[in-house]
This record gives structure tokens, sequence and C-alpha cells, in this order.
């Protein structure tokens, strides 16, 4: 049974090579996108910062005073008032404030394409290093 349809498979791919090169086409973009989003979802729903995920804590405050005038739910960011109560807060042993900026970097001078550029970082507290286990290239965390 399995050769009598090879066989016919393969008369009907002789009869009509566009249509059967179109339908392996088709079967195999759908097998390789259902792979790639199988491989996402595995990689993102792993722990981020295994050994540490358990002790670490992401502050989120309803600043916006009720649940009727949030149209997303809780912000994600909080104000600088509520960032500087929560770190003067006794409670957690070790704490970081992050916030984004954009920075000015001017290479040193060689010609023409030493130019200053604009580069986006991060602002933190010296307890981040220590958190989140960040690696220095050169030096290490300030105290």
């Amino acid at each position: 049974m399995l050769l009598y349809n090879l066989r016919l498979a393969w008369k009907s791919i002789q009869r009509h090579p566009v249509l059967s090169g179109l339908i392996i086409l088709g079967i195999a973009l759908g097998v390789g996108v259902a792979t790639t989003f199988i491989t996402v979802y595995h990689v993102l729903a792993r722990d981020p910062l295994p050994g540490r995920s358990d002790r670490l804590y992401y502050v989120r405050m309803n600043t916006w005073g009720g649940s009727s005038a949030l149209p997303d739910g809780v912000p994600i960011k909080i104000t600088y008032r509520d960032a500087q109560a929560v770190h003067a807060s006794d409670i957690p042993v070790r704490q970081t404030r992050t916030a984004g900026v954009e920075l000015v970097v001017r290479p040193a001078a060689r010609g023409r394409e030493a130019r200053p550029f604009r580069q986006d970082g991060r602002l933190v507290n010296a307890d981040f290093f220590e958190m989140f286990g960040a690696p220095f290239e050169y030096g290490s965390g300030w105290s």
C-alpha cells in the first residue's frame, strides 16, 4: 500500500510540478514556523536568573489613584518619590534602583571617525552587581 501511494505521489509531482512544489514549500514553512515558536516559547519560559529569582522582587505600585484610572493595569514604572521611599525602607537587605538614560560617548580622537555618538544605558546602584551577578570586563563594582 505504501509503495502504491508513493508511486501516485511521484506521478502527481511529475504531472503538476509547480503545484507540488508550492505544497511542499507550504508544509516546510509551517513546520519551520511551528518549530521557531516552540523554541522561542521554551527560551522565554525558563527562569531568567537561575539561583537568584526566588530572592529578587520587582516593585510595582498603583500611583494613579484606584483601579478605574488604570487603562492597562498597574504601571510598570514607579515615580521617583516612590523609588526613594522604597529605597529608604529597611526591609530588603540589598536593593537597587534603575533608570534608563541616553549618554553621549566621546571616543578617543583618531581622525574623522572619532565623532561623539549617543548610546542608551542604565543607571544603577552598587547593589545591582551583587544582586544580578553582572560580569565586568574591566575593574569591579563600587562599594
